[in-house]
């Protein structure tokens, strides 16, 4: 094929241009120096953990709790307001004796002797059955004994049931020992706190140890399995306990306002004397 003058022209204008745009571009990119990529900041896991702690003990963050909180358990809108009123603690020590198919009216519960055989027992038990007769939920330590001693109960089947708090009108019952013809039960003690609704649940959440004092909490069961968790764990706060300087009223205030899986007890809390004692959530000041 033959190349006009016009084509051989433009093909060599063409080849100029190609050629001066790669030297040029070879020689600016030789003199260019591209900025330095700045150094990453560097982050402390410490300082991320303050940053979260900060977060979660803000006023703000408990409030978002409470409303997740109340949508997860059910319950109608819960304020800042109400988890800050001083819950009404009730105790009373007289000391009472039941025998099996007896009961008796202590504070705001009900409380009735049966002989019942649970279905993992091969033996009849004495069953205690605590009924809530108020029209608010309540926490409830109930400390008894048996007139034969408590070493014959240790065969005993501890049958699941809420062993903190009971709803209105609702009932539960635990295991005592081993039925016998004539053993009876001793009540020694009965303490009460009425709850807000959240609070029952919240504090229904903790896995009942040491913290509360009691001897029948082994079958106790959280109404939510989700939101199950520890309440107490360092071995000083359960010395404290046997000690007497942390009470088992101090430990349902504190659960019955503070989720468990976000908010631990510590050493010095004190029950509400008054609505609005302290600002929410409460924490500790030691570092």
């Amino acid at each position: 094929m033959q190349v006009t003058d016009t084509q051989f022209k433009a093909l060599v204008i063409f080849v100029v241009v190609v050629v001066v745009g790669v030297v040029t571009r070879v020689r600016f990119y030789g003199d260019f120096e591209f900025p330095r990529e700045p150094r990453r900041p560097t982050v402390h896991v410490g300082d991320l953990l303050d940053v979260s702690e900060k977060i979660e003990g803000s006023t703000d963050a408990y409030e978002l709790h409470l409303q997740e909180d109340s949508v997860t358990f059910g319950v109608g809108r819960v304020t800042l307001r109400e988890m800050s009123e001083e819950f009404l603690y009730q105790t009373d020590r007289e000391r009472r004796v039941l025998e099996v198919g007896e009961g008796v009216r202590i504070l705001d519960l009900k409380l009735t002797l049966k002989k019942e055989t649970p279905k993992s027992a091969y033996n009849a038990q004495m069953m205690l059955t605590i009924e809530n007769r108020s029209k608010i939920p309540v926490a409830y330590k109930i400390t008894t004994s048996l007139s034969s001693g408590d070493l014959a109960c240790t065969n005993m089947v501890h049958v699941a049931h809420n062993g903190i708090a009971i709803l209105p009108g609702a009932s539960t019952t635990r295991s005592e020992c081993s039925y016998k013809k004539d053993r009876t039960l001793i009540i020694s003690k009965v303490e009460t706190v009425q709850l807000p609704t959240l609070g029952y649940y919240y504090l229904s959440s903790i896995r009942a140890s040491e913290m509360l004092g009691t001897r029948r909490l082994k079958g106790h069961k959280a109404p939510l399995r989700s939101m199950a968790c520890d309440g107490l764990q360092s071995t000083r706060q359960k010395i404290a306990i046997e000690r007497g300087d942390i009470l088992w009223r101090d430990i349902v205030d504190f659960y019955a306002r503070h989720r468990c899986n976000t908010y631990s007890f510590f050493e010095g809390y004190k029950a509400f004397q008054g609505d609005g004692e302290e600002k929410l959530p409460a924490l500790s000041s030691d570092p």
